[in-house]
């Protein structure tokens, strides 16, 4: 049983960490700062790292001490591993098509 709740806070992590991706226009500002609403959901996520997965929190943190979407891709590079990279570039490259 407690595999099955590892597993639903490790689904919720990766699907944060896509939703900021995905919608980076929305939630990072010009210079590639977390804006008002993309801080809400780093919180939530920071939140769910620390108590679920404490072997991310200190690179959460780094991001929440300085969320540049530099110091976020290295976490969702952790998460995500290269599928972070690509879903970025897709995001950015299908803004500017």
């Amino acid at each position: 049983m407690k595999r099955e709740i590892n597993d639903r806070y490790s689904k919720d992590i990766i699907n944060y960490t896509r939703l900021l991706i995905l919608n980076y226009r929305r939630y990072f500002g010009r210079r590639g700062v977390l804006n008002s609403d993309g801080l809400r959901l780093l919180n939530e996520l920071v939140r769910i790292v620390i108590i679920h997965k404490p072997e991310l929190s200190k690179i959460i943190k780094e991001v929440r001490k300085n969320p540049t979407v530099e110091n976020f891709m290295k976490f969702a590079e952790r998460v995500l591993g290269n599928e972070a990279y690509e879903l970025l570039y897709s995001t950015i490259n299908n803004y500017y098509s």
